[in-house]
């Protein structure tokens, strides 16, 4: 039997993004789903309707429209980090370097290759249908912002040229820079030519009228409390009901790393970001008249976008979850990380001030030990999984939808013989010393980074507690 960690409440008013205010009149229109009462049965059962949940289903009604499916969450569907995060759209080209170092230079291109086709499939069902999802596609920009980010950029370059991609990214000079956007700190940057914005609370509020217009049965505000296997199927049990399935597909962001068969895989970070008021006389003091996204090279990333005449800031760096405390409010209402998106939009972009900025939010995240996303079976049951989005979850969410999809039918193809299915994720250390080692390199890292965006050297603590991720062999951390 499986209990499973019910998520953060995603009604808090606190918590809510700025997406989710901004469609509320939209969500006027379709109240929520009833809750799981008594007996039912459906072939496939999925706990946990965000993008994940909801792309899996979705993927699996294009396979087979007369299957049942049935969707349990335990609040409203889209309303958790689906609807929290930054809205930016891309694959997997601005990794290319880390993927061939990890996985080899053919499955590194194999998994960029499908994060094309999860794109095409996102903007088309983003731009059809009458679905106002404000897709706008104009690639998307990594910018150097200190000059201890400047190799990257060359060394981006080359991965890309070595691997037989080079079209894939094009370098800018600071000249070239500012055809795009100009600010003073921004000394050269990559234009990789997948990537676009959404609105995501709109992609996840058309997401879930799809679903039900297909024929997805959708039960909301009602938690799971346990799931067994049985003669006659797996059993998910609620408060009120029980739900009877041939099989179960669990998409529940950072509630995945409740389990004890994944706890050593995932571990919980916190992602804030920030919406500013209207300003088109700041984005035009900075020349930035375009549609494209962009972000810092940092490893504690800055990530922004246009909303319209508004500004989303993003910041990478939230506080990390002890074990499976998804519900700690220092993962969505940490003072400092609250401030730090703010901060960034006045430094990076000061024709913004501080009070420019109209709201702040944070969400936990899920993140693996190499930041890629990953699906499976849990083993001798038939109940699959889907998650570890690594902050990075708009385009792979559809990615892991279609593997789970294709995990539940038995196929061979593209999708199961990908890294995202078939490669051995790499462990993470057991609690303590993950909390402990983890907020020793979050503070090692933003420090050094602090401090080179200042000008400054780093002093020796900052760099050993950056340095430990390399030193110990691992893939997550790394500067």
């Amino acid at each position: 039997m499986l209990n499973l960690l019910t998520p953060p409440n995603s009604y808090r008013e606190e918590d809510r993004s700025w997406w989710l205010n901004d469609i509320q009149t939209l969500q006027s229109t379709s109240p929520n789903h009833p809750r799981l009462n008594g007996t039912q049965t459906a072939d496939f059962a999925i706990i946990g309707g965000g993008f994940t949940g909801m792309w899996t289903a979705l993927a699996l009604l294009d396979r087979n429209p007369t299957l049942r499916i049935a969707i349990v969450d335990a609040f409203r569907c889209g309303e958790g980090a689906s609807s929290r995060n930054g809205g930016k759209a891309h694959g997997y080209w601005s990794s290319l370097g880390r993927l061939s170092a990890q996985l080899g230079a053919s499955a590194a291109l194999d998994t960029a290759r499908l994060g094309d086709k999860a794109q095409d499939q996102l903007r088309s069902f983003c731009t059809t249908g009458g679905r106002d999802c404000w897709w706008q596609e104009a690639g998307n920009l990594l910018i150097s912002t200190a000059a201890s980010q400047d190799h990257k950029i060359t060394e981006a370059v080359a991965a890309a040229t070595s691997m037989g991609v080079p079209d894939s990214v094009v370098s800018l000079s600071p000249e070239e820079m500012v055809q795009h956007i100009k600010a003073p700190l921004f000394r050269g940057a990559l234009l990789y030519r997948e990537g676009a914005t959404v609105h995501p609370a709109r992609v996840a509020h058309y997401l879930r009228a799809e679903i039900f217009t297909r024929g997805c049965a959708i039960f909301e505000d009602t938690p799971v409390t346990s799931i067994s296997q049985t003669e006659n199927g797996v059993v998910l049990r609620t408060a009120d009901g029980q739900l009877t399935a041939d099989k179960v597909i669990l998409t529940t962001n950072v509630a995945l790393s409740g389990l004890s068969s994944l706890r050593s895989h995932l571990t919980n970070f916190s992602s804030y970001a920030a919406m500013s008021r209207p300003a088109p006389e700041a984005l035009r003091g900075h020349g930035w008249l375009g549609k494209v996204g962009a972000a810092d090279l940092r490893m504690f990333l800055h990530y922004f976008r246009k909303a319209g005449d508004r500004v989303l800031m993003g910041a990478g760096s939230g506080p990390i979850g002890f074990g499976q405390a998804v519900q700690a409010a220092r993962l969505r209402q940490d003072a400092p990380s609250l401030r730090r998106p703010a901060e960034a939009l006045q430094r990076l972009l000061p024709e913004f001030s501080e009070r420019d900025v109209e709201q702040s939010w944070g969400w936990p995240i899920d993140v693996t030990a190499d930041r890629l996303p990953y699906a499976a079976r849990l083993k001798g049951q038939n109940i699959f999984f889907g998650g570890g989005f690594s902050g990075h979850g708009v385009n792979p969410t559809l990615i892991i939808g279609q593997c789970l999809a294709s995990l539940v039918n038995g196929q061979d193809d593209e999708w199961t013989r990908s890294a995202f299915c078939q490669r051995k994720v790499p462990g993470l250390p057991p609690e303590p010393f993950r909390f402990i080692g983890g907020s020793a390199v979050r503070w090692g890292i933003m420090s050094c980074e602090n401090e080179e965006d200042a000008g400054r050297s780093p002093n020796m603590a900052a760099r050993f507690c950056a340095a430990l991720p390399r030193l110990t062999g691992m893939s997550i951390g790394l500067r």
